[in-house]
């Protein structure tokens, strides 16, 4: 590969910082350009489930998928002291057995799996073909280049789509919170704390809460009994022995009894977005 080519090749990869569509355009420079490869997918697995993905072709994607399901192929092996997994022919490969056997059901003949240099999930390159023996010393060493090259731009890309779900994340909070603050009479804070006690009560994600607040279409579902004093809400709670301080006691205990009635809110609106 020229150095023209090269140029090209990160040009193209990184003409947009999109992380989706940077990586379909890595499926088909490899597809195109590797010879031996017929078609191919590029994974990015995090915590065992695979968080984005693309292919050339449907099967591409499914044996990828089926890698991961099974807990078994050459997808799994790849790593920083092994970057290229060359699988010669599958009719006589030993490893993974219920992955090669799917994989030969399918008409596959042969694969080169290549990690790709990415911080936090692990991105693999996997191109099929439908013959054995496809992939020769010099596709090994094009597809290669082709990992170097997209690493790079997967990483950016990965960085840039982190960033926008972060903003998305603080806006739907604040979002969710000024809706309670309007429907409640709390504050800021107040909702904010309504928010995030929801989140512990339901191992659920904070942003995932918000978004049910503000995706909510029926007001009914934001309303219902108070819920109980929760511990903190108790210790919170102060009764004054003088008569000139009911008044001001009353109107204190006003924002907590709102906070348990926008909970309450929370866990309608939370419970209706469930499945």
């Amino acid at each position: 590969m020229q150095g023209q080519d090269l140029a090209g090749l990160v040009e193209r990869l990184s003409a947009e910082p999109e992380l989706d569509y940077t990586l379909e355009q890595v499926v088909e420079e490899v597809s195109a350009n590797v010879p031996g490869c017929d078609f191919c997918a590029v994974s990015l697995v995090r915590r065992g489930d695979i968080e984005h993905a693309a292919a050339t072709d449907p099967l591409a994607q499914q044996l990828d998928a089926l890698q991961v399901e099974l807990g078994e192929g050459p997808s799994l092996e790849v790593s920083w002291d092994h970057e290229i997994l060359w699988v010669h022919d599958l009719a006589t490969e030993s490893r993974w057995p219920r992955w090669v056997r799917a994989a030969r059901d399918q008409g596959v003949g042969s694969s080169l799996t290549l990690l790709l240099p990415v911080d936090g999930p692990q991105a693999m390159l996997t191109m099929y073909s439908h013959r054995s023996g496809a992939f020769d010393q010099a596709s090994i060493d094009l597809a290669a280049v082709y990992a170097r090259l997209s690493g790079v731009a997967v990483q950016q890309a990965y960085h840039q789509d982190g960033l926008r779900t972060a903003m998305q994340s603080r806006l739907a909070i604040g979002v969710a919170q000024g809706i309670l603050m309007q429907r409640y009479g709390i504050s800021l804070d107040r909702a904010f704390e309504v928010l995030r006690r929801r989140s512990n009560e339901t191992n659920t994600k904070l942003r995932d809460v918000a978004l049910a607040i503000v995706h909510q279409t029926d007001p009914r579902a934001l309303e219902g009994p108070a819920l109980q004093d929760s511990s903190a809400s108790k210790a919170e709670k102060t009764v004054s022995p003088k008569r000139t301080n009911l008044t001001t006691s009353s109107e204190s205990g006003s924002d907590e009894t709102q906070s348990r009635t926008a909970d309450t809110a929370t866990l309608a609106t939370s419970s209706a977005s469930q499945p």
